[in-house]
């Protein structure tokens, strides 16, 4: 939960960094810099739901497992996307 929370919060932060300085931070538009760090932040905000209420089961949980697997493998699919 903490490594989720501290890459979105520096990843909104090179997106804002790449605001101040013409839109693109080392060759990189700010848009990525935020999707990774508003989901980043969504992750460890889910994280700590889970921790403050019981386990979840069934259909929750495999909704979860769903949403994290689903994100993670969008993320090379759309760096491959983006270098074509």
């Amino acid at each position: 939960m903490l490594v989720a929370a501290t890459v979105g919060l520096i990843s909104l932060s090179f997106g804002i960094d790449a605001i101040v300085s013409g839109g693109r931070r080392q060759g990189v538009p700010a848009f990525p810099y935020f999707l990774s760090g508003i989901v980043g932040l969504l992750g460890a905000a889910g994280d700590l739901r889970v921790l403050r209420s019981r386990a979840p089961r069934g259909v929750q949980r495999i909704a979860r497992h769903l949403w994290r697997m689903s994100f993670a493998l969008l993320i090379p699919r759309c760096r491959s996307s983006s270098d074509r």
